[in-house]
């Protein structure tokens, strides 16, 4: 069995054998997956970071608007039996994510959730319509005041769930309507899951509960899916409660008003301030008196870490926006707690706003060029789509939705009511109230259009559809996407589709990290095998290999992979004669000859012969790159200029099947029974039998630091080059100065090196010392005759693949 036919055989066990998580941290599967982000996302600067982590309280997804985390061992994509419809899955979160990329505001949602502990509220305090909501109101604005840890670290959180669940039906919703088909199907899909996940009435009754958490699962549930059967499992209260809520949920779900969602989940504190009191009131009690003894910034980690383990709230993700810590400001917004004016709205300018054409928003008339470009069709989808459902970017209809709630009575917001001394008025309320408890604000069940937006209900009958409970709207599946202008499309379902290629390319890249891990132990091994004697003696050797590739590397390739390939395409030329003779074929622009040829009989000068050269054997030489990579040589970017000649001599002996292996070396630290001690560090860039073809991107990442011990790192490569078969064996070493280490240094260390050189020469291997340094005379004195002056940098390449040319002609 030859060795294709072996890796073929390997690489298909690694593919049967290969365990969701190995699949999913794939570099093939993050390529797909980050190519799906980038087109959704429409911008091809979007990152993606992928993990695999199935604690409870992991997170599912979030983005900060550049790049996208995701967990994918969430809860939501756990739930689905086969990797098909795991893959679905991430790409239904994924989706999600783009979403928040492509119409969600970060700077408004950073300055909202920062807000409250800053006592701000963004974008204005909310005033509410009954006298319990306006108590409710007061209380709230006393407490951001005070900048009580406790009660604002309750109210933000709870405030930045119920924005985030509102933010994240909307951009579903504009998503599904961008895409159709299998996006919506997936992103549906995943929406379902999650409300599966949703603790039902009778679990949350012997929990210990403050009602704060059954709230924002009804919010949520609503929401997503409308008015649904499971409501009618809770008690009055809660269903009076989230009867109140309804219709500003649905006014905040079907907007493209930027500060709506904001407003909206305001309001809805007020509403529900009764759960949120009792959950600040066993906050408080539970952080204990002490708590407030704290200094302010031990008082919120202490209150950070108490509601991630106590507050529970059920989300589809991470809130977005949530890495971006900077401090930001909006335009006519002071940030004042009386202010009753919203950020842009100085003067007319709100009639303004609402007089722009297709529901442009004034942040969208002001924005970038770039910023427009990310947007593309937000709100001209909203127009084209949305028309005639009476929601503009500018809300006309949000001041008359204002006043029908203020013509309701008190009552209808019995969940509002204070905690303490309103059990009477609460009752009363619910009592009043209990025909839309239990059938909706209306007395109707199900999803009515009157209140929300097509689109919405679109979404939310799809929602049914995919929880079991409903028939699918058939729409296309499938559709291609791209970014504009870019090309590169995607068919929305192709990852999925592709599981069987994606599971091929992992398998390779896993078998091949296996094959490197393998190789890498068989190098540790040849340098414990060393056993160096002399100066030497008793010097730990340790050999390193990169088995990650960073982008970093991959991103510094790509800017001098042109000048690299460029030259040595040109090196290559130079041996273009040799390379016929070995391989065969045909010469030609010959002056002598029996062909004549065909192409050349226009020319002038008499070469216009040609003749056929039959295949000789190939080329017996293996070449080594040594490199110096202590710290001197990042002076006048020596380690830079020795990097490029590496790369290019490892691409030159590549395109001549000339096997070639490059490495650095510099002293290290090593712990040795307790204590450090110096050693010699040899770094594997580039290997006789590498088998992932990475080589060049561990070149890139070539550099330098601390000290040098020449003479055993020549011996460590001595023994590497003398266990090729081929019958010629060349190591070039590049330095630029004397050998300089611990104990090591002066005439004692320039006789190593020379006694180096005979030893090497003795096991079949050629030495030459390229000289890029000042010490030039100092190492051809070491040298000899095995010396190059390397005078010009730039040159290096050149006179390098020269010193090869003379054992392959």
């Amino acid at each position: 069995m030859n060795g294709v036919q072996s890796k073929r055989k390997e690489v298909k066990k690694v593919r049967e054998h290969m365990t969701d998580k190995e699949l999913f941290l794939s570099k093939a599967y993050q390529d797909s997956l980050r190519k799906f982000a980038r087109v959704l996302g429409g911008n091809q600067a979007v990152g993606l970071v992928l993990a695999y982590t199935k604690e409870e309280d992991s997170r599912i997804a979030l983005t900060d608007g550049r790049t996208i985390y995701l967990n994918t061992a969430n809860i939501v994509t756990e739930q689905f039996q086969n990797r098909k419809e795991k893959m679905a899955s991430h790409e239904g979160l994924t989706a999600h994510e783009c979403g928040h990329i492509r119409y969600s505001d970060f700077d408004r949602r950073t300055i909202y959730t920062n807000g409250f502990s800053q006592g701000r509220i963004f974008p204005r305090p909310p005033e509410g319509q009954t006298p319990a909501e306006k108590r409710a109101a007061e209380e709230l604005k006393q407490f951001v005041r005070r900048r009580d840890k406790a009660a604002v670290s309750v109210i933000g959180t709870t405030a930045s769930n119920l924005n985030n669940i509102l933010e994240d039906v909307y951009i579903e919703s504009k998503m599904c309507q961008r895409y159709p088909g299998s996006v919506r199907t997936s992103i549906q899909r995943n929406a379902a899951a999650l409300l599966g996940q949703i603790p039902t009435a009778a679990d949350r009754k012997t929990e210990k509960n403050d009602g704060l958490d059954i709230m924002t699962d009804l919010i949520l549930r609503y929401a997503r899916s409308g008015e649904t059967e499971e409501e009618k499992a809770y008690d009055r209260q809660y269903r009076t409660c989230l009867a109140a809520c309804r219709s500003r949920i649905d006014e905040a779900v079907g907007s493209d008003d930027p500060d709506i969602r904001y407003l909206a989940a305001n309001e809805l504190l007020l509403k529900i301030w009764k759960y949120v009191k009792k959950a600040i009131q066993r906050a408080r009690a539970d952080l204990g008196r002490d708590f407030m003894k704290l200094p302010p910034h031990e008082q919120e980690k202490k209150a950070r870490e108490y509601l991630n383990e106590n507050l529970k709230l059920s989300s589809l993700s991470g809130a977005y926006g949530g890495w971006r810590r900077e401090r930001k400001t909006i335009e006519g917004w002071d940030g004042s707690l009386d202010s009753e004016k919203e950020p842009g709205q100085e003067g007319n300018g709100q009639e303004e706003e609402n007089e722009k054409q297709d529901g442009q928003t004034e942040k969208e008339g002001n924005e970038s060029p770039g910023e427009s470009g990310r947007n593309e069709g937000k709100e001209k989808e909203q127009s084209q789509k949305g028309s005639g459902q009476g929601r503009n970017a500018g809300e006309k209809n949000s001041s008359q939705e204002k006043s029908s709630q203020g013509k309701r009575s008190e009552a209808e917001d019995g969940g509002s009511q204070e905690d303490q001394g309103e059990a009477d008025k609460e009752k009363e309320g619910e009592d009043e109230n209990s025909d839309s408890g239990e059938n909706g604000e209306n007395g109707k069940n199900g999803n009515d259009s009157s209140k929300a937006p097509s689109h919405i209900v679109l979404l939310r009958l799809g929602q049914l559809a995919a929880q079991g409970e409903g028939d699918d709207c058939n729409e296309e599946q499938g559709g291609e996407v791209g970014l504009p202008g870019r090309g590169g499309g995607i068919r929305t379902g192709e990852i999925s589709r592709d599981l069987l290629e994606i599971l091929n390319k992992a398998a390779e890249e896993a078998y091949g990290k296996k094959a490197e891990i393998k190789l890498k132990k068989h190098l540790e091994v040849e340098a414990e095998e060393l056993s160096p004697e002399g100066i030497h003696k008793g010097v730990p050797i340790r050999v390193y290999r990169e088995l990650e590739i960073t982008p970093d590397m991959e991103a510094g390739y790509k800017t001098i992979e042109p000048e690299i390939k460029k030259t040595a395409g040109r090196l290559r030329q130079t041996v273009e004669e040799i390379l016929i003779r070995k391989e065969g074929g045909v010469m030609s622009g010959l002056y002598m000859g029996k062909r004549l040829s065909r192409r050349n009989l226009y020319r002038q000068d008499g070469k216009i012969f040609e003749k056929r050269i039959l295949p000789e054997e190939g080329f017996s030489v293996a070449f080594g790159v040594l490199v110096d990579n202590s710290g001197s040589m990042m002076i006048d970017d020596r380690i830079g200029q020795a990097r490029k000649a590496a790369l290019v001599l490892y691409e030159f002996c590549r395109s001549l099947s000339i096997p070639i292996t490059v490495y650095g070396h510099s002293t290290c630290s090593v712990s040795v029974g307790g204590s450090y001690r110096e050693g010699v560090a040899m770094y594997s860039f580039a290997e006789f039998d590498s088998v992932d073809g990475k080589d060049h991107l561990r070149i890139q990442g070539m550099g330098s630091c601390q000290c040098n011990r020449g003479g055993l790192a020549l011996r460590f490569m001595g023994k590497h080059l003398a266990k090729q078969e081929e019958e010629v064996k060349i190591l070039t070493l590049i330095s630029d100065g004397s050998p300089a280490g611990f104990n090591y240094g002066g005439e004692a260390a320039k006789e190593d090196l020379r006694r180096a050189k005979q030893e090497l020469h003795k096991m079949g291997v050629t030495l030459f010392s390229a000289a890029i340094g000042d010490d030039r005379k100092v190492i051809e004195d070491i040298y000899g005759d095995s010396f190059l002056n390397i005078s010009d940098l730039r040159t290096m390449p050149q006179k390098l693949a020269a010193l090869l040319l003379r054992y392959i002609r």
